[in-house]
């Protein structure tokens, strides 16, 4: 087969070969562009908080779109309150272990509403009379009745802190029935 330089009968190779190279060269320019623009901090707008929407982008001191505007300060002239225990879990787990969990974390943090809604005024009142563990295990398994949840003060090497028997459904209230101190 001869060129004749129609364009025709030539070997398709050559076209292809220049589209590629053309291609790369394409890419390496946008890559190049890219790379300067964010060497050089070019594209980094602010956003900025107007009228309770974020506008932007614009190039100011603003928050970004994930930041919240800072707020104005408070009054001195508002008496100082000291926040009591803020209750953070609700509901009522359904495995006895997750359960005994709540109640010791409750025991932890001083939220004796909250152990009430787990076990009872008895149980609560016993339990709040020792210092309940930083750091433990709770060991639990099936009993007779329900679970038995031990959990060990890990700071006491593992010293029993309390014996906690779940014995109702754990999905409802007061499921905590008994417990024996360590």
């Amino acid at each position: 087969m001869t060129n004749d330089g129609s364009g025709s009968g030539g070997s398709a190779r050559t076209g292809s070969g220049r589209a590629t190279k053309m291609l790369a060269g394409i890419v390496v320019a946008v890559v190049t562009a890219f790379a300067v623009a964010i060497a050089t901090g070019a594209g980094e707008a602010t956003w900025k908080w107007i009228g309770g929407l974020w506008a932007g982008p614009e190039p100011t001191e603003s928050p970004t779109p994930f930041q919240t505007p800072d707020k104005t300060p408070e009054s001195d002239t508002e008496p100082t309150k000291t926040p009591g225990p803020v209750q953070t879990e609700t509901g009522y787990p359904l495995i006895a272990g997750d359960y005994c969990d709540s109640f010791v974390r409750a025991w932890q943090n001083g939220h004796r509403e909250r152990a009430l809604d787990l076990s009872n005024s008895a149980i609560v009142d016993a339990v709040w009379q020792t210092p309940a563990p930083t750091h433990y295990r709770n060991q639990w398994g099936p009993a007779a009745k329900g679970a038995l949840c031990n959990i060990l003060d890990l700071d006491r090497g593992n010293a029993l802190a309390v014996e906690l028997t779940v014995g109702g459904q754990t999905t409802t209230a007061h499921a905590i029935t008994a417990a024996r101190l360590g």
